[in-house]
């Protein structure tokens, strides 16, 4: 039986929502769950550098990442999966489920050419075979270099400026060089599956909210309902 290993950079919450809508995932599977590798109070882009790592010495056939504000649908798994297996390609090396990442819910958490072909995405819920973390060099994950990515068809053209993004871009850098290398991420259809997406409003205080979190989901985006 093939394994997987869950792999969530936390920076200290992570929403009972999501840990139970991914163990749900893991059971429906079909696959060997050997461990679930968190990290702890590090900063972006070390917590997914970090948990990668320890993910990846585990030695599981598969590393699902898994954001500490990201709830997964119940079949996530498989219906990864089952885009990772149906692919003609060889060189299909995981699969994404997008969600929304803005309160505008037009904006979603990838980009693809006209055909469908994933060029970036986010890390949210994103299933990958081990083989991924052997093929890359390491830092698997940075944001040194902002990068502007434009698509015209089938054609990906990538200007990189030597400049770090403000917040984030370990995972459009991340898997965009997954797609220059040949390598691809297969993209679960938002008709078919999306993941909700929580928003920490606030944080939980002594004598607001009865001291808990304030969070809401974002709207699901209109062009995919």
């Amino acid at each position: 039986m093939e394994t997987v290993v869950i792999a969530t950079p936390s920076r200290g919450v992570i929403h009972s929502r999501t840990v139970d809508a991914t163990m749900k995932a893991v059971l429906e599977s079909g696959l060997e769950f050997i461990g679930w590798e968190i990290t702890h109070d590090l900063p972006i882009p070390d917590s997914h550098e970090r948990v990668c790592k320890m993910a990846f010495e585990s030695g599981a056939d598969y590393i699902w990442l898994v954001e500490e504000d990201v709830v997964p649908c119940h079949n996530a798994i498989q219906l990864m999966l089952d885009r990772i297996n149906n692919q003609d390609a060889p060189n299909v090396v995981g699969a994404f489920i997008d969600y929304p990442i803005s309160i505008n819910p037009t904006y979603n958490c990838a980009k693809l050419t006209h055909s469908g072909m994933l060029v970036w995405c986010g890390t949210g819920c994103l299933l990958l075979k081990r083989t991924v973390f052997e093929a890359l060099a390491k830092p698997w994950f940075n944001n040194t270099n902002e990068v502007e990515i434009k698509i015209n068809g089938e054609t990906v053209s990538v200007r990189s400026f030597p400049k770090p993004y403000d917040y984030g871009g370990q995972d459009i850098n991340f898997t965009l060089r997954l797609y220059q290398s040949g390598l691809r991420i297969a993209y679960v259809d938002p008709k078919v599956a999306m993941c909700d997406h929580l928003y920490l409003e606030t944080w939980g205080m002594k004598g607001k909210n009865k001291g808990m979190h304030k969070v809401l989901y974002r709207p699901a985006p209109e062009r995919w309902l």
